[in-house]
């Protein structure tokens, strides 16, 4: 089957700057050796130079279904002396959730993305969804999707989470911390029930909110989450529709957007450009709802 896919609509808030459980693994796709998860924690990491002919894609994801969860991004940016149009960045890393097999044996998904765009000095990102996916496919035949309307975007690739200015400075801070060229993001993805602390958008919906530091996402109910650090740079946010989930959040017989209906795998996503090396880390925290009933 074609796959298609298509760029979120969503609502993006742009700010001033950028955990795989033990669980094991289930499904994965493309080149997907390119991420080593460390057995027994909430990590995975990537260390991958790309000797192919074409960009190399791949992903892992946990064990069992998921509501979600918040992850955190280390990208240690290896250097490109003279970046161009054509080659800018090393890769993307992501956190791709939502995640589905269909009865035919392709894959629906939804990825956040994000990467150090060194031709522009800035770190830039997306949200898209996936749909008759081939897993013997993803590397290769990943076509190029339009961007969403009423977002600002850099380029085809998505929207832009901080500009040049923002992003030197952070990269001053984290030199003077004794982390040359490492860039950290935090990317939290909340299952919306349209009641819960927490989960008040649309019912069906998922938010994904893109932080700058770590929010200290912590359960406050069987169903809701508070943050700890609410002054965490919110970058941007960005709404998943309803006609954008995957999995179906409504059974027969049950109310709409009742969160264990979507419970679907979360995991690792990253792609790496001919000829680079990506270099980086995702952490895991407060993962939500594990094959478990939540209660009402």
């Amino acid at each position: 089957m074609k796959m298609v896919k298509k760029i979120l609509l969503g609502t993006l808030a742009v700010a001033a700057i950028l955990t795989f459980a033990s669980c094991g693994q289930r499904e994965e796709a493309g080149n997907s050796e390119m991420i080593d998860v460390d057995a027994g924690s909430k990590k995975a990491s990537i260390n991958y130079t790309n000797e192919g002919d074409s960009l190399a894609r791949g992903f892992k994801t946990l064990q069992t279904d998921h509501l979600d969860a918040i992850c955190h991004i280390t990208n240690n940016v290896n250097i490109i002396e003279t970046p161009t149009d054509s080659l800018k960045t090393n890769g993307v890393m992501g956190y791709i959730f939502n995640l589905v097999k269909n009865e035919d044996e392709t894959y629906a998904f939804t990825i956040a993305g994000v990467r150090y765009n060194q031709k522009t000095g800035t770190i830039d990102a997306y949200v898209e969804t996936f749909e008759d996916v081939e897993a013997d496919k993803l590397e290769s035949d990943l076509p190029t999707g339009t961007p969403a309307s009423g977002e600002t975007y850099a380029d085809a690739f998505g929207f832009r989470l901080a500009d040049r200015t923002t992003v030197d400075a952070l990269l001053a801070q984290q030199k003077a911390a004794g982390k040359e060229n490492q860039l950290d993001l935090w990317i939290d993805v909340v299952a919306n029930d349209g009641k819960s602390v927490g989960r008040t958008g649309t019912a069906g919906t998922y938010t994904v909110t893109f932080y700058g530091a770590d929010p200290q996402r912590t359960k406050k109910t069987s169903n809701g989450l508070e943050y700890k650090n609410t002054a965490a740079p919110k970058l941007a946010t960005v709404v998943v529709a309803k006609d954008q989930v995957h999995k179906p959040f409504v059974k027969e017989g049950e109310t709409e957007g009742k969160l264990d209906n979507m419970q679907a795998d979360i995991g690792f996503y990253a792609n790496v450009q001919k000829g680079q090396t990506l270099t980086g880390e995702w952490v895991f925290d407060a993962i939500r709802m594990e094959a478990e009933e939540i209660e009402e």
